[in-house]
């Protein structure tokens, strides 16, 4: 089994203090040794979008998340409890097909994301747009639509969760995502 370690994780690492960053090292080096070990303690996280995150307990509040498959096990990221889990809950883990380069993507790999709260497997009708992004999607947008926005507006477009909206008629919900190179995905959801 690889056992690799992410940039995010060592990001994150340097966040803690002395004391919980030489716990979350014993952890790691433990799950390096045997990931098996009965004394580790590792759980699902139910609301990870990629189910093959885990929570490690490295102490009490301290959670070491990891990306666990058949032949590896990756170091993703530590935090607090709350603050590691909601890291995990965005994120996939994928590898490019051509390459092998393993990639993370969470809020901040997306550009844009739209849903169409009632769609009806014909046409995608934009009815929700936001716009994430890690490179000034505000300047971006201020630029190519030459206005100016509301920042109490900008606050509902500038985010990766959705306002709400009344169920579909059609049963069915459409949203689409694109990444920063223009890569676009769609999913249908029943409601």
């Amino acid at each position: 089994m690889f056992f690799r370690i992410a940039d995010t994780f060592t990001d994150s690492l340097a966040r803690l203090t002395g004391e919980e960053q030489k716990a979350v090292k014993t952890t790691a080096f433990d799950l390096q040794v045997n990931p098996a070990s009965p004394g580790m303690q590792l759980h699902k996280l139910d609301k990870s979008k990629d189910k093959n995150f885990l929570s490690a307990r490295v102490s009490s509040d301290i959670r070491l998340i990891v990306h666990r498959t058949d032949s590896s096990l990756l170091l993703g990221h530590v935090d607090h409890h709350d603050a590691a889990y909601r890291w995990a809950e965005p994120r996939t883990l994928e590898t490019h097909p051509n390459t092998g380069e393993v990639r993370s993507d969470g809020p901040d790999g997306i550009g844009c994301w739209f849903v169409d709260t009632d769609y009806n497997e014909e046409s995608f009708f934009v009815r929700h747009a936001y716009f994430l992004g890690a490179n000034g999607p505000y300047s971006a947008l201020k630029t190519t639509f030459e206005v100016e926005i509301n920042a109490e507006t900008w606050a509902t477009l500038h985010s990766n969760v959705s306002r709400p909206f009344e169920k579909p008629q059609s049963g069915r919900i459409a949203v689409k995502v694109i990444n920063h190179l223009g890569d676009e995905v769609m999913k249908v959801f029943r409601a």
